[in-house]
């Protein structure tokens, strides 16, 4: 996954404030080896807008999904059938996990959905602190995805990418420091 689709994934909706830094950290971590990204079918865009048509009407309650428009509503709760779907998992919705909340978390917090526009630090920190989660992103709907709704599993790939992460962050704020250092 080149630079561009990263941004298309993490950016969806609204691209003014892209964090060129954290993006370029998860490319270098794929062309490292230790991250890897896969392209994965959630649903069907005809079920997808079903469940969008829900929220719309106020057929699904949304108090239950905790936070953000009514199609990103229904982008959480489209993760949440996956994950019982596919893993057998019920979900909880904007859980604290990591310093973080989730939009999508299963109740073995082994899995994870952000929806919609995403932070990608996000994704860095998560796999800092357990490198072996299933981390999908879940961007808006886009053209080329058809009649589809996609997402993409951000994993592991080979040992040592929590390892790698942080090495990385002492890198970064080291590089920090001696900024900070060269202007007294």
């Amino acid at each position: 996954m080149e630079l561009q689709e990263l941004i298309d994934t993490f950016y969806s909706n609204y691209n003014a404030s892209i964090d060129y830094e954290a993006l370029e950290n998860i490319c270098q971590s794929m062309s490292d080896g230790y991250l890897k990204v896969i392209k994965i079918e959630i649903c069907s865009l005809n079920v997808f807008q079903n469940t969008l048509d829900k929220v719309l009407n106020g057929k699904t309650p949304i108090f239950e999904y905790d936070g953000g428009g009514k199609k990103h509503i229904a982008l959480k709760i489209a993760a949440g059938k996956y994950i019982l779907k596919k893993f057998g998992q019920k979900c909880d919705y904007e859980e604290n996990y990591c310093g973080q909340r989730p939009d999508v978390i299963s109740k073995d917090k082994d899995i994870i959905f952000e929806c919609g526009d995403t932070d990608p630090r996000k994704i860095l920190e998560y796999l800092g602190e357990n490198e072996n989660l299933k981390i999908f992103v879940m961007p808006y709907h886009r053209i080329e995805d058809g009649k589809l709704i996609c997402g993409f599993l951000f994993i592991k790939n080979k040992n040592g990418l929590a390892t790698n992460l942080y090495k990385r962050k002492i890198d970064s704020l080291a590089d920090v420091r001696k900024i900070i250092a060269s202007r007294k």
